[in-house]
């Protein structure tokens, strides 16, 4: 059965937009590209100038929440929160508890519910903690269903990432997946993305989701082949959208389209392929969630509709499918395909 969720609040803060009006105008309105000074030449990145000073990830990721609660909503207090953070943190256990323990000293309610996790699995990390979501939801709410009979209860998801590191940026140069005058790439940014979800009658539908985790066994690209031939089962027709986390790096291009074929069946003519990246530039961990936010608001606005994928591939190892439909006042939960 399919799972609906109401955006009851959400915040932004990226590289490009300052908050949620701007968030949802970057395909039409996109302010000029910033650019940052590497040994190697300038590259185009669309950073906070604000935190420049901030040294490390940590520092920016709290003056990131800082911000956030300052400037867009509070600080959810005591509520049960899902942060999204960088795959890098999942493989430090130090550098993940030092930030959490730092999050805690100076936001002491913001992961002091019992059943707040965390999920640092880059932007996979998003569709993870939206299946998560979708059963914590459900169990907070038992005399409803999961095709949303009756609304209650709430829940955080809350993403944050940068790419404003001195020796990555170094590295991606060195290989040529930077955006410059010269070269296409991607174009490195950060930011802070929250989204609070109620269970609802009407909204979005997570009607289907599933993981990879790339262990060493199967290439990255069958194994995201994967996933698609598991959408291409389940989907109830053509799609009318796909959300890819395309960004101007050739290696995540040549990844997405080598398993593209295995969603053959669930393509036509009007199946239309999204790229928000290439104007928020890469937010990392917070993508995904970014992606979920202009994917829920096309769906509002009613520039989506049918079902509509989004993929979602971390810089390492994960990989993630979710299908999506809207439910209006009076429809019918949608069908699964078999």
């Amino acid at each position: 059965m399919a799972f609906v969720l109401n955006l009851a609040l959400s915040g932004l803060l990226i590289g490009k937009a300052r908050d949620l009006a701007s968030g949802a105008m970057l395909d039409e309105f996109a302010p000029e590209d910033g650019a940052v000074e590497l040994e190697g030449g300038r590259i185009v990145a669309n950073f906070l100038p604000e935190l420049a000073a901030e040294p490390d990830f940590a520092a920016r990721a709290m003056a990131l929440l800082q911000q956030l609660f300052a400037t867009q909503h509070a600080c959810p207090d005591n509520e049960c929160v899902f942060l999204i953070l960088p795959e890098t943190l999942g493989t430090d256990e130090g550098a993940l508890q030092s930030l959490l323990g730092r999050i805690t000293a100076r936001f002491p309610g913001l992961l002091a519910h019992a059943d707040c996790k965390i999920f640092p699995y880059g932007s996979s990390g998003c569709l993870m903690a939206l299946a998560a979501a979708k059963q914590q939801l459900a169990r907070k709410n038992p005399s409803s269903s999961l095709d949303g009979g009756q609304a209650g209860g709430r829940l955080w998801l809350v993403a944050i990432d940068s790419l404003a590191d001195v020796a990555l940026l170094e590295t991606l140069a060195a290989e040529g997946r930077l955006l410059s005058q010269e070269h296409m790439g991607l174009a490195a940014s950060e930011g802070i993305v929250s989204l609070c979800l109620e269970h609802a009658s009407q909204g979005l539908c997570l009607d289907f989701a599933a993981t990879d985790a790339d262990l060493g066994r199967t290439p990255a690209p069958q194994a995201l082949g994967n996933l698609f031939t598991q959408v291409a089962q389940v989907a109830s027709g053509a799609l009318s959208g796909i959300y890819l986390p395309d960004n101007g790096d050739e290696r995540l291009t040549e990844l997405w389209l080598a398993a593209y074929p295995a969603l053959a069946g669930v393509l036509d003519r009007q199946t239309r392929l999204v790229f928000p990246a290439y104007q928020s530039g890469e937010l990392g961990a917070a993508g995904g969630l970014y992606r979920l936010l202009h994917l829920y608001q096309g769906f509002q606005r009613k520039s989506l509709s049918g079902e509509v994928l989004q993929c979602e591939i971390s810089a390492k190892r994960y990989r993630a499918t979710g299908l999506f439909s809207w439910q209006a006042m009076n429809d019918q939960p949608p069908q699964q395909g078999s």
